[in-house]
């Protein structure tokens, strides 16, 4: 279904700037040893009768079969002196694979008469075999027919032969650069102090037995060897450079380690390009896994091969190298109108590389258009940012998208694509936006949600969005957590964190609101404690002993009686509910389970008789344990109304034993039948006041035990698991902050962009819950109505300073004033002891009752639900970017976005806000060392980013008028169209271009620009 849009991206690539790969040291039937079995041993095959060839036609077909089996899209023929097959061979060359004619010579070292260097010398197809020969005029190699196999250059240096073969547009390459006729041996072998070391050591390690002397020279010599060595391969890469040679064939991936990075940067050398050939003397070893190499052209040419051997840390990969940093990438990107008044774009495709793509234009030709519309396609929001921003982006697509179908390719290396389709349509305030389809390229649904889908994540960030990153503390930190895939789960465990001592505050806040809801009912309880004291004479509590023992057996035997109920009620089974029955449908599941992902289940089968006929004994058991526990309920109720009926008659002769005890002085007159009568009712109702009191009181009692458990959990256990969750986010934001600083530093000698974290520095919230007159939240803040000029004295960003949370709330609520007494420093007058006291007063919980107030402790521990969250630190030339220009720290920032993650990213406009300086000693470094890892598409004015770049797809965009555009032009820095439009819209001139360019060492004709 989609086939037709895939042809249409692919058709709009072809100038675009591709790894392609290359075999540059191929040998034809005109080589004096073709065939033979290959020297490398491990993936020859006996000769073959198809092998042995001598017809120009026959080898093509051959060759070509194997080229497009291996999928090789440039070889170069370097036969052993010669150049007539090799020639031919280029000009019958298909458009499937480039043929480049060339030879494999050998250059006589004039020091050493049985020294020489081999060289493979590689020409433009056109030049016929008698050009190439007149490069070698009067250099000592023989006539063409008189040539063999040890025929050498004998009369021409070889940095003169060099820039001849340059001079006749060839490129040159040092081939077997460690074997017998390699450059670097000769650097080794041609050394003779080296070689007198060479021969003493091998004397002394030859010797049976060494004396002590001759083991310290032999100690000695090693050592020297190794520094002569060392001393030898700085002096073997100067050579390379000052004999210009476009390149050196390594035997081994390994080997290219030698010619990059610190090893040529210690000597202001720049990276020396690296092959892996396979030196094939048959067709069917031409472009053997693990022997050819990749390199990045537009076109397919001669001109791309040399280019690509100019800049080799951007264009040169080895085939392990290559396959390793492939990532997914944003392949196409088309608009279809629905009519033709829709939309800012008409029926235009766009084709972007994997690696650097940039998109420009003048003002108002659609840059930004293309940006909303991926973000459109891949449902991306934008960083949390001012309403007003986002409302702009929202305009901008209704302006450029409204009313038009907009498709993207999505390559997964591995995968087949996935085609993304959405039609924008405006929004309305009860529209959402319209999502996104995604479909394989045959048309089935797929069931992807971009917003969501791990495969198809992207980065972007719109023109406004680094600036705002760069300013805010908390943005920063979701950018780097957005690097640390782990962080999730730790985020999630501190979280759960959080809301386990949320549910703690609520609890204790519950609890104390219960305290506070039972104090009024013992407010009286020492003074009714006082009375029934007073009444509570020996004979009175003789009056009431019978009726006072007789209410503790009531109420333990209806405390017994609860308990019983309590657990016959949990052993109780659903009505006509049996075990039985439960086990046999649990069965019966677990069999279908089994049954239905194929797992033979006859073992289950064997067993059910066994349980059901357990599951019947439990149930019999089961409901007699719950008749017993009934039956014993029962006797305990009998038990109550034993004891019910007793509290009666006890009452009913209260009254005579008052008189029996009180005879005496009934009988003397002291007392009367009323005052005895009353006695007993008072005491009676106070004894009742004081019991109910007394339990309210335990009660409360009871709460306060619980709230300092609950304290206690809280300050010695949750907090403990809330600081180790905070601990391991710390740590892991570390390690990854430590990685992009090595990346960049790696980046460059001397990166001038830092990053630190300091852990739960930032305490921004805490500040404000404090209430800060900087932060501009002081009328709601705990501190308001301290007086003492608090706000002034910057009281709550001293204590943010000096004390976590915790450590606040446990000093107000222990009373502990000495905790806030702080001294003074350079730009705060610090707190003293009188108003530290005052500080602690103000925000104490404790009533003068001694009893907590719900609300003020509800504010003391809420102060610990303020997060406190780690510091990033980054600075630019050693200063922090809180205090430079906006272009400074979108300057800072932008390397570390570009350094982080293997996603597709896309920026719109960044140099609108960065430092041109920066730019190109910068970030074009890290885009030139990073785009070969991750894709990235950058629309732009700064003619330092697709030039000094170099990047692989440059789309030109221009606008018909206000509301329309087109892609004028799209193909990489190679292509001289785009080179023009680069000139002409960012440049300014051809020789800014060229100075841009020359930064970076490209070799450019006057026909490139």
């Amino acid at each position: 279904m989609f086939t037709e849009f895939v042809q249409r991206v692919d058709e709009k690539l072809e100038d675009t700037a591709f790894f392609r790969k290359v075999d540059l040291h191929v040998h034809s039937y005109e080589s004096h040893d073709f065939p033979k079995a290959s020297d490398k041993a491990e993936r020859a095959r006996p000769v073959e009768e198809s092998d042995h060839c001598n017809n120009v036609d026959i080898f093509l077909s051959q060759l070509l079969e194997e080229s497009k089996e291996k999928k090789l899209k440039v070889v170069a023929i370097t036969d052993h002196h010669k150049s007539r097959v090799a020639c031919e061979l280029a000009a019958k060359t298909q458009d499937q694979v480039l043929i480049l004619p060339g030879m494999e010579i050998a250059v006589q070292c004039s020091e050493f008469e049985d020294a020489w260097i081999e060289l493979l010398v590689i020409f433009p197809p056109e030049m016929c075999s008698e050009d190439i020969d007149r490069v070698f005029a009067n250099t000592g190699m023989p006539d063409y027919t008189r040539r063999r196999a040890g025929s050498k250059i004998t009369r021409m240096r070889i940095g003169d032969f060099i820039r001849r073969v340059h001079e006749n547009g060839g490129i040159c390459i040092a081939s077997h650069v460690n074997s017998n006729a390699g450059v670097r041996n000769y650097m080794l072998v041609s050394n003779v102090r080296r070689l007198s070391i060479s021969r003493d050591i091998k004397y002394l390690e030859e010797k049976r037995e060494l004396i002590p002397q001759e083991k310290g020279r032999l100690g000695q010599l090693r050592g020297e060897k190794i520094t002569w060595e060392n001393t030898l391969q700085d002096k073997y890469l100067k050579l390379l450079v000052e004999l210009e040679v476009d390149g050196v064939e390594v035997q081994k991936p390994e080997d290219i380690e030698h010619y990059r990075g610190v090893h040529v940067a210690a000597h202001g050398l720049k990276s020396i390009a690296c092959l892996l050939s396979s030196d094939a003397h048959r067709v069917g070893d031409i472009g053997l896994s693990g022997h050819t190499t990749f390199l990045k052209m537009g076109r397919v040419n001669h001109e791309g091969v040399r280019r690509a051997l100019k800049d080799p840390e951007v264009r040169i990969r080895l085939e392990e190298e290559f396959n390793r940093t492939r990532q997914p990438y944003v392949k196409g990107l088309e608009f279809w109108p629905l009519s033709e008044d829709k939309g800012f774009f008409q029926k235009e495709t766009i084709g972007f590389s994997e690696n650097l793509n940039c998109l420009i234009g003048g003002r108002g030709a659609g840059k930004s258009a293309i940006i909303d519309a991926v973000r459109f396609l891949f449902m991306q929001s934008a960083v949390e940012i001012d309403g007003e921003l986002q409302k702009a982006i929202v305009d901008r697509q209704q302006a450029t998208l409204s009313g038009v179908e907009v498709r993207g390719l999505f390559e997964v290396p591995g995968a087949e694509p996935v085609v993304l389709t959405g039609v924008f349509e405006p929004r309305t305030e009860s529209s959402e936006h319209p999502p996104t389809k995604c479909y394989s390229l045959s048309g089935s649904l797929l069931e992807l949600h971009p917003a969501n889908s791990e495969k198809l994540q992207i980065e972007l960030f719109g023109w406004s969005e680094i600036e705002i990153l760069a300013t805010s503390q908390a943005k920063q930190r979701q950018l780097l957590d957005g690097f640390i895939p782990e962080i999730v789960e730790l985020k999630q465990a501190k979280s759960a964190a959080v809301e386990t001592i949320r549910r703690n505050t609520n609890k204790i806040i519950e609890k104390v609101r219960e305290v506070h809801r039972l104090l009024p009912s013992i407010r009286t309880l020492g003074e009714k404690r006082e009375e029934l004291r007073r009444l509570d004479t020996p004979e009175m509590r003789a009056i009431f002993r019978d009726l006072e023992t007789n209410e503790e057996l009531c109420r333990a035997v209806e405390s017994a009686k609860q308990q019983i109920i309590s657990c016959r009620d949990q052993l109780a089974l659903e009505e006509d509910v049996e075990i039985a029955t439960l086990v046999n449908a649990a069965l019966r599941e677990v069999q279908d389970n089994l049954r239905v992902k194929g797992i033979d289940s006859e073992f289950l089968a064997e067993r059910s008789g066994a349980i059901q006929e357990q599951a019947i004994r439990a149930t019999s058991y089961y409901k007699k344990m719950h008749e017993e526990l009934g039956q014993i309920v029962d006797t305990f109720g009998s038990e109550t109304e034993r004891l019910a009926a007793k509290r009666k008659e006890i009452e009913s002769r209260l009254l005579e034993n008052a008189r029996e005890i009180y005879k005496e002085k009934l009988e003397s007159g002291d007392m009367d039948e009323e005052d005895i009568a009353t006695r007993v009712r008072e005491r009676s109702s106070l004894a009742e006041q004081v019991r109910r009191m007394e339990q309210v009181k335990g009660q409360i009692d009871d709460l306060g035990t619980e709230i300092n458990n609950l304290l206690n959990e809280r300050w010695n256990k949750l907090m403990s698991e809330l600081n180790a969750a905070s601990k391991a986010i710390s740590d892991v934001r570390s390690a990854k902050v430590k990685s992009i600083v090595d990346n960049l530093q790696a980046l460059q000698d001397r990166a001038p962009i830092n990053m630190e974290i300091q852990p739960g520095i930032d305490r921004y919230e805490f500040e404000r819950h404090l209430g800060s007159k900087r932060l501009g939240d002081w009328d709601s803040g705990v501190l308001r109505g301290l007086g003492v000029h608090y706000l002034d004295n910057r009281y709550a960003e001293q204590i943010a300073r000096a004390m976590m949370p915790t450590d606040f709330a446990k000093a107000v609520y222990n009373k502990d004033d000495k905790s806030f007494v702080l001294k003074s420093a350079d730009d705060v007058p610090g707190i003293g002891a009188g108003h530290a006291k005052r500080i602690v007063e103000h925000l104490s919980p404790w009533e003068d009752d001694g009893f907590l107030d719900p609300n003020k402790l509800q504010t003391l521990l809420e102060s610990e639900h303020c997060e406190i969250e780690d510091a990033i630190s980054i600075t630019l030339e050693g200063q922090s970017i809180e205090y430079l220009s906006p272009g400074q720290r979108c300057t800072a920032l932008l390397p570390i976005i570009l350094t982080e993650g293997t996603t597709p990213l896309i920026i719109d406009q960044p140099e609108d806000n960065l430092d041109n300086r920066l730019v190109f000693d910068l970030v074009v470094d890290v885009l030139r060392a990073l785009k070969g890892k991750r894709q990235i598409i950058v629309a732009t004015h700064n003619p330092n980013i697709p030039v000094s770049g170099d990047a692989e797809q440059i789309v030109v965009l221009e606008a018909l008028s206000k509301y329309r555009g087109r892609v004028a032009l799209q193909g990489s820095i190679d292509n001289k169209d785009i080179i023009k439009s680069v000139t002409e819209i960012m440049e300014g001139s051809e020789e800014a271009f060229r100075v841009r360019a020359e930064k970076y060492g490209y070799l450019l004709s006057r026909r490139e620009v």
